[in-house]
């Protein structure tokens, strides 16, 4: 009977702290996004399609297909890049929030100004360029050629040979100072992606460092 007593104890004490480990990564995890990741929305930059018609062929099939002509209605169609970037989010959001992240397009959210969100690209997205002007960012900003300081227009990263850059920010807006503003955006084909996989992988780097808000490249 005591041998079950002490498992049950042991086993017990075993939960409470692997509980009390998750309850404080989840609080870490909101000093970098946000303390109302409960509603938090992850928003891609949309594209106008081509045309009505759109014929996307597949060069890479190995395998052979009927002769057919695959067409498609799409009214806006969205980059691969932004798509890996929202999977790495979605996953790291999840991980440490009760609730999902919603994603949307910024066409969806280009209006709306009270919401917690992390905007996927750089001038491309409506949401981005509002982090990027908001008086809150005095951080960075995109110039000519590249990544420079917002306060000094000093350059932090330009566009040489092969190599990619991305760039973290996070802001309380000054319109809506309770909400939180991040944007994820790069200079190359990686750039953005990879920002992406770096704060859903490493954001525990930036919680030992940033402050409330920050800015990373």
């Amino acid at each position: 009977m005591w041998n079950i007593v002490g498992g049950l104890l042991v086993a017990s004490l075993i939960f409470s702290i692997q509980w009390i480990r998750k309850k404080f990564s989840c609080w870490k995890f909101k000093q970098v996004f946000g303390n109302d990741t409960d509603e938090f929305f992850i928003v891609f930059p949309s594209y106008n399609s081509p045309s009505s018609n759109t014929v996307f062929p597949k060069p890479h099939l190995k395998v052979p297909r009927p002769k057919v002509s695959a067409t498609t209605h799409l009214s806006t169609i969205n980059s691969n890049a932004s798509t890996r970037g929202i999977s790495y989010l979605s996953y790291a959001i999840g991980s440490c929030s009760p609730s999902l992240a919603q994603v949307r397009s910024d066409i969806d959210l280009d209006q709306q100004m009270d919401v917690s969100f992390i905007a996927v690209g750089g001038l491309n997205n409506c949401k981005s360029v509002d982090v990027l002007e908001n008086s809150s960012n005095v951080f960075l900003e995109f110039g000519k050629g590249g990544i420079q300081s917002k306060s000094s227009s000093a350059s932090v990263a330009n566009i040489k040979g092969n190599t990619d850059y991305g760039l973290i920010i996070k802001i309380n807006p000054d319109i809506k100072p309770n909400r939180t503003w991040l944007c994820v955006a790069g200079l190359g084909e990686w750039g953005t992606s990879g920002a992406s996989w770096w704060l859903s992988r490493h954001w525990t780097e930036i919680y030992k460092h940033a402050n409330s808000t920050f800015a990373h490249v």
